[in-house]
């Protein structure tokens, strides 16, 4: 192939692999300001929740005996068994086979009630510290876009400047996930930079491999035309030549 025919090649295959590079460029280019311009603590909303290390127990005060006839239907099934705290209470924090978690009254034995709407709206209200009051509270059982973990869970949404969401577990009252504007945000921008329109979690999907290809690509053919477009006396200032007058003429 000539040196010309190379040419015409190289800055056709520039031009459109350019024309469909770019507006994924310029995802990355402005996901990368929006990942280093926004702390990530602050995109987690920490701010907006305080989680209290849990009190002292003294074990002495508790003792298994009284759970025994409680924990009789659950005894082929149990995995731990662990002295906890739950909204301030001590409890029994049984873990069974399948995941799930019965909590026991320390003092009493008797097994608690799951939590419901109430328990959540006490419990989401003693972590947020944000300025806006408890709007409503749902039990979701299907993910959503902006909580991809463990189902089922409850959400609680708050009136505030950020539309704050606290995605608490219906059994532990951990809670799990804190969404803000800002995040929902960011999220949107991450997803445009790994190209993961799915679950938003994928850095290593075929799509992304193939287009940074093409980028490389891109970059390389670049540099081709380059070669092909510099001349030495485009270099003159460098080496603190002058070009020729007839040349600075044209």
């Amino acid at each position: 192939m000539s040196k010309q025919k190379f040419h015409i090649l190289a800055s056709k295959v520039h031009k459109w692999i350019g024309l469909i590079l770019g507006i994924q460029l310029l995802f990355w280019v402005s996901g990368g300001f929006v990942m280093s311009w926004f702390h990530i603590n602050q995109v987690r909303g920490d701010h907006l929740v305080s989680i209290e290390a849990p009190g002292r127990i003294d074990v002495a005060d508790y003792s298994l005996p009284s759970l025994k006839a409680e924990l009789a239907e659950y005894a082929e099934e149990t995995t731990s068994i662990a002295l906890d705290q739950l909204m301030g209470q001590p409890v029994f924090k049984v873990t069974l086979t399948d995941g799930k978690v019965v909590y026991f009254d320390a003092a009493t034995g008797h097994a608690l009630p799951q939590l419901g709407a109430d328990e959540i709206r006490a419990i989401a209200s003693g972590f947020y510290v944000g300025d806006g009051p408890l709007a409503s509270v749902e039990f979701l059982e299907e993910t959503e876009v902006e909580y991809r973990g463990s189902l089922p869970v409850w959400r609680a949404d708050f009136s505030d400047s950020q539309n704050t969401s606290l995605y608490i577990h219906p059994e532990t009252g951990q809670l799990l996930s804190t969404r803000t504007d800002l995040w929902r945000f960011y999220d949107f921008m991450w997803m445009l930079h790994i190209m993961d329109y799915d679950t938003r979690d994928d850095f290593n999907n075929p799509l992304l491999y193939t287009t940074a290809f093409a980028a490389l690509f891109f970059v390389i053919s670049g540099f081709v035309l380059l070669y092909f477009r510099f001349h030495r006396k485009d270099f003159n200032f460098i080496m603190g030549k002058r070009a020729p007058r007839s040349a600075r003429k044209k």
